[in-house]
């Protein structure tokens, strides 16, 4: 199936501010490619899709404090 315009997708960086060393929170991918990643995945319209993402990917709600970039 060809497309003429990409699918937008966004990906999170989770950081867990309440522990000592601030770690990130990663997920382990079902679909290829396997391994571990940040949590992510695309957008539907209309939508906070990062909130989503982070809830459906972690169970986690997530407060948006920065956004870094947004790439077309």
């Amino acid at each position: 199936m060809n497309y003429r315009n990409p699918a937008l997708a966004v990906d999170i960086i989770i950081e867990l501010i309440d522990q000592s060393q601030r770690p990130i929170v990663l997920i382990e991918r079902k679909n290829p490619p396997h391994g571990w990643a940040i949590p992510g995945g695309f957008v539907d319209y209309w939508e906070s899709a990062a909130i989503r993402e982070a809830k459906e990917e972690t169970r986690l709600q997530v407060k948006l404090t920065l956004s870094i970039s947004c790439l077309f």
